[in-house]
Formats: C-alpha cells, structure tokens, sequence
C-alpha cells in the first residue's frame, strides 16, 4: 500500500476513525459471468446494487444487497426480455423494491424496458415494446416517477411521439407533461440540439442540451407541470452534472483540448443567468469527469479523472468544494496499475459516500469495487490507493503544512522504521482504526523505530508531529 496522506486539523475535527463505516468489496466478474457494477445506492440498513454483466446471457443481470459492513446478504437474478441489452439506471424504493430500465435487442429491431420489484425480486408490472424510457429515472418521490418517455404507437391514451413524463411506480399509471418537441422551442437556439441530462432541483426540472457543436450547451428550468421558467444563455462545454448548493445551480462542463478534456465547474443564478467559474482544469494532462457532481449538506464532491496522453496511468480524484472557501479536501483513489474508474453515487451527511470502481487487466480479467467510505473519504482493507489532503479548513489561524515523512516496511510483521526529514523533536503516535492510541512516543532523532510484532493484524494510522509540521501515513501490519 501507498501513502494516505491528510492534515491533523480535519481528522481531529470529524472525530474518529469507525471500520464499521466504510466497506471494500470486489468481485473477480468473471464468475459465472462478467459482472460490472452500474451503481450502488444505501436505503436504509442495506447497500444495493445491480451489476451488468455478459449482455448475450439471459441471466447477466443481478441485484445484490449488502449490509451497512459491506456483508451480503442477497442476490437476485433480474428480468430481461431482450438481448444484446445495458443498463440505463436503476432506483431504490423506500418500499424496498427496484425499478431498472434498459434497453435491448427483439426479434424487429432495438427496445426499451422498465421494471419494477417486490423487495423479493417479484415483478410488480413492466412497461416495454411499445413504452420506451429514454436515460436516467428520477424519482420525484417514493410513488413518482421523472422521465423522459418514448411511445412509438398509441398507448392508452398516449399518442406517438416523445415527452417529458411521470409514472405511478406503484401502478405504472402515465402522465405526460409536455412533448419534447415543445420544450425544444424554448431553447435559445434554434439549431441542432441533442439532449444531455435530466435533474430534478428544489421541485424544478432541469434540461441540458448540446446545441449547435457539441462543445456547446443550455440549461431549461421547466416547473413540475412541465411549464416554462427561465433557460441560460450559451454555455461553453457540454454539461454532465447539476447540482444545487448555497443558492446557486452548480454546473460542471468538459471542453476537448487536443487530446484531451478540460472540466469546468461554475455556478449560475436562480434565473440560470451571471455565471461564476469556481474550478478550471487546465494542467496539459488527460483530464475527465468520472461521473456526476453530488452535493450534501455541507460540499459540493466533484469527482475528477487524471490520466496522460497516452493512458498509460490512470488517476482517480474526488474534490469537496465549498463554494465559500473553495477547494476543502482532495482524494486520490488509485489501483497498483494505476487504472481504476471510480463514480460516486451518494454522498452523506459528512465526507463520506457510495463510490463503485473496476479495473481491467491485461488478460482481460474485470473487477468491479464498491466503496463506502469514512467521514474522512479514507477506505479500509483495500489494496487501492487512498491518498487525501486538506485545504481551507479554516480550523486553525495558521494551517500545519505536510511533514514528509518515510515509513518502512509497509506492509510490516515486527518492526516499522519512521525516518524523518533530520533530527528534530517530534511526537509519534500510533492509533487503530476506531482512533485509539496504540503507542505514543517522543523523539529528537531522525530515524525512529516502533515495535508492531504484538498487534493484532490490520490497519493503523501514523502521526507524526512538529511544532509546525504533520505527517501521517496508513501502516498495514501483517
């Protein structure tokens, strides 16, 4: 394992470190089939998620629950009725059922489907053939359904055509709202124009398009009856997250440059107007979002890609950006391959949140992770690399900056060597994951020793501190 790396002042004010908070999971996907996970999402006491796998098998679709300590507890197989299929979104109920939907191939060409299920995995009703849902679900409330719609012949009393729509998830009832095509001529553009995301915010709905290039978009703010209320101007970039913090929408937008994307993450007023940039991306290295912005009571995560030109590493970030005082805390996830894509899902109430990541190896080999973290970002029992450092806390009047300190070996069995920069006085201390002090010891030397020969095997966090410096790494003891 590598270094985890984050200042003292955020880890005393959080509190504690709790191993019974955050999970690591993986699964080698290749048994029976090859299984990715498509999302992870926490209802109550258990964590779901529905993994997609071989799309020419019948049975590449399950649904898996875990406990809150990442144990599971089930598994069920789901429904499809065509091949050659993905997966678009799925949604947990507070009922404890499912709704998925995806698409497909049938005996006459391409098809849509949606489902929803019991919390045993029963099938309540299905919309399919000749009801297609179009991108992601958006769950208005437990019994409400957001969604972009497709009816390719008359449907009850539906004619054919494409709209903005709700559905009863609890009798599959349809109510349209408006047809795309009207939504379309309140665009402030009247060129090419495909749509981008669906969002629901404080009981609006939120439209991005791609008009004109694909390096340019527009925001629509519609009222839940589908009705007209302001839309932006031109934004730079195409738009794959919206999000809602401190009074303002929070966007964020890729531009190409070269060979790569830039990520641009600004804010626009309650009329979609006045835009503020609060993050730019511009470092010359392969930059991409990893999936949507999320937002809690207290940040905005960005999750952030890093990669070169040629893709030979792969770096995964999650920035928590409060738009007051900026850039707070950054993380750094990676494998030992430097390969891993990690999308966040659900943020909580502090650092913490549900992550799904995979990995591909060379021989093809393909892993999927789910993550739950710490109020610190930190994941445990894990062989990805977690490296974090904070910004702006605003904790303490003059901020303690980075100790570099080297720790050896890692993982250990007896002994860990902890050198510092010089001969220095410095405290040492040694805590278990619940935060209790293992060891504590003061020293004047460079080069320290601590004794790890009767510790129980796991993971431990080491903390060195000067007058004016800290250091802390994560030791592995075997």
């Amino acid at each position: 394992m590598k270094h985890l790396i984050f200042l003292v002042t955020m880890c005393l004010s959080l509190g504690a470190f709790s191993q019974k908070t955050n999970f690591f999971h993986s699964d080698q996907a290749n048994f029976p089939y090859k299984y990715g996970s498509a999302g992870i999402e926490q209802m109550g006491d258990r964590i779901h998620s529905v993994y997609l796998g071989d799309r020419h098998s019948s049975y590449a679709m399950k649904w898996v629950k875990y406990d809150l300590s990442g144990i599971k507890t089930s598994e069920i197989y789901l429904n499809c009725p065509y091949s050659d299929y993905g997966l678009l979104s799925f949604k947990i109920l507070h009922d404890k059922g499912l709704i998925y939907n995806g698409y497909g191939v049938n005996g006459t060409g391409p098809a849509n489907f949606l489902y929803k299920l019991d919390s045993n995995g029963s099938v309540v009703w299905s919309l399919r053939d000749s009801i297609r849902i179009e991108y992601e679900l958006i769950m208005v409330n437990d019994t409400t359904i957001l969604c972009i719609l497709s009816s390719e012949k008359a449907y009850n009393n539906i004619l054919p055509g494409t709209y903005l729509a709700l559905i009863n998830s609890k009798t599959s009832e349809i109510y349209t709202l408006k047809t795309i095509g009207e939504i379309k001529k309140w665009l402030p553009h009247s060129g090419y124009v495909i749509f981008s995301q669906l969002k629901l915010i404080n009981s609006n709905i939120l439209i991005s398009y791609k008009v004109g290039t694909l390096d340019t978009s527009c925001v629509l703010k519609l009222g839940m009856n589908g009705d007209f209320i302001s839309s932006s101007g031109p934004l730079f970039g195409n738009l794959n997250g919206m999000e809602w913090y401190g009074g303002k929408y929070i966007f964020r937008s890729e531009q190409r440059r070269g060979v790569g994307l830039r990520a641009n993450i600004f804010t626009l007023d309650y009329e979609l107007k006045n835009k503020q940039t609060l993050f730019s991306n511009d470092t010359g290295l392969f930059h991409m979002g990893a999936s949507n912005i999320t937002s809690n009571a207290n940040f905005v995560l960005i999750p952030m890609s890093e990669s070169d030109s040629l893709r030979i590493y792969k770096r995964d970030y999650i920035k928590w950006y409060d738009p007051k005082k900026g850039l707070v805390r950054e993380c750094k996830y990676y494998d030992k391959n430097e390969k891993l894509g990690t999308s966040v899902f659900q943020a909580f109430s502090n650092y913490g949140y549900l992550a799904t990541a995979s990995y591909i190896e060379e021989n093809s080999n393909y892993f999927s992770y789910m993550l739950k973290t710490d109020s610190l970002g930190l994941v445990y029992n894990t062989d990805i690399v977690c490296e974090c450092e904070d910004f702006n806390t605003g904790i303490e009047s003059k901020e303690k900056s980075e100790l570099h300190i080297t720790v050896f070996p890692n993982p250990a069995s007896e002994r860990v060597v902890v050198q510092l920069p010089h001969d220095q006085k410095a405290e040492i201390t040694l805590r278990n994951t619940n935060g209790q002090v293992i060891e504590q010891q003061l020293t004047v030397v460079q080069r320290n020793e601590l004794d790890v020969s009767t510790l129980p095997r796991g993971i431990y966090l080491l903390e060195v501190k000067t007058e004016d410096l800290v250091g802390m790494r994560k030791i592995v003891v075997e």
